[in-house]
């Protein structure tokens, strides 16, 4: 697991963790957040 930044079509950073080859974003941009988000299968710079 690694953390990992999604740059959205609206060219904004979306912090995100990196494992098994699915993105999850993270609501706030820090470790201690909750991954409420389901798994995006997207590349680095979606």
């Amino acid at each position: 697991m690694k953390l990992a930044t999604i740059s959205t079509s609206q060219h904004k950073s979306v912090p995100a963790l990196f494992q098994d080859g699915l993105y999850y974003p993270l609501p706030y941009p820090d470790m201690r957040a909750v991954i409420e988000a389901a798994p995006l299968r997207v590349p680095p710079n979606f």
